[in-house]
């Protein structure tokens, strides 16, 4: 299982190595727990059946969303077999919105069932300040 420290420390790795970012700024909730994702595990193991294991085609995918204050990104098995580039608004249960984009290419990558990572668009709110968040997509068994 991965912790939200590892995940952060590797999301953050991986994107200021592929984005050329130096610092990415996230932010804090109001009620004081930085990220109350409803998916603890975003990476489930294979199916130790053998042949099974996480497939976006057939089962969709599951989204961790750092720093996350109440946004939601659902991206479905229909959005990965379309393959075509989709933008999400992750509004959910925060007092402000972020847009995602997810590109043909990053489509491509989960429809071979292998996870991406994005980042949404920076938000400019008087509550929160200019920030935005890490997204990783991986694919469900």
């Amino acid at each position: 299982m991965m912790t939200r420290k590892q995940f952060l420390r590797g999301a953050v790795g991986v994107s200021a190595a592929a984005l050329g970012l130096g610092l990415l700024h996230g932010c804090d909730s109001d009620d004081g727990n930085p990220n109350p994702n409803p998916n603890p595990n975003p990476n489930p193991p294979p199916d130790a059946g053998g042949g099974g294991g996480p497939n976006c085609l057939a089962n969709g995918t599951s989204v961790s969303i750092a720093t996350n204050h109440g946004h939601i990104l659902v991206v479905s098995k229909e959005d990965v077999a379309a393959g075509v580039d989709k933008s999400y608004d992750i509004h959910g249960s925060a007092n402000h919105t972020h847009t995602v984009t997810v590109t043909a290419d990053r489509f491509a990558t989960l429809a071979a069932n292998n996870a991406v990572m994005t980042t949404s668009s920076l938000n400019d709110s008087s509550t929160f300040g200019t920030h935005n968040h890490i997204i990783m997509i991986v694919c469900v068994g």
